[in-house]
């Protein structure tokens, strides 16, 4: 799948993550805001570098489970962190995110669907519902 949207004879894997949204404790956790190429130390401008995330159960935003949120075009807009004063706290970074791009989140996923996005596409999850988690491998 890789391959094929990145239009590549080959592509190489990077590295895996599990991760997992937890609410047990009362205490949501979300993700913040942010572009994963911003923490890979891999030139990618000429070959590209996707994220593939998937779920190990069934997420339903009916559910208020952590189903990633993304900032559509953001990976086109590289360079819009130069115009603003680092660092940002949350909220700042979210009325930014806001007020430069329109969002799309899926509202169910079943465990073997999987998400793609570019490296440098802005996402974010909301906090797992109370008492429950969300476990996902990228």
């Amino acid at each position: 799948m890789a391959a094929i949207l990145l239009q590549s004879q080959k592509v190489s894997l990077y590295q895996t993550v599990m991760f997992v949204q937890s609410n047990i404790e009362g205490i949501p956790k979300g993700t913040s805001w942010h572009r994963d190429l911003s923490m890979i130390p891999l030139d990618t401008a000429h070959i590209g570098h996707l994220t593939f995330w998937c779920p190990l159960q069934d997420l339903s935003s009916d559910n208020y489970d952590s189903i990633l949120t993304f900032g559509m075009g953001s990976h086109r807009d590289v360079t819009y962190s130069t115009w603003y004063p680092t660092p940002l706290s949350t909220d700042q970074v979210q009325k930014i995110l806001v007020d430069r791009y329109k969002f799309g989140r899926m509202s169910d996923m079943k465990i073997r669907d999987c998400t793609a996005h570019h490296g440098w596409t802005y996402h974010s999850a909301p906090p797992q519902k109370n008492g429950t988690r969300c476990v996902a491998y990228s």
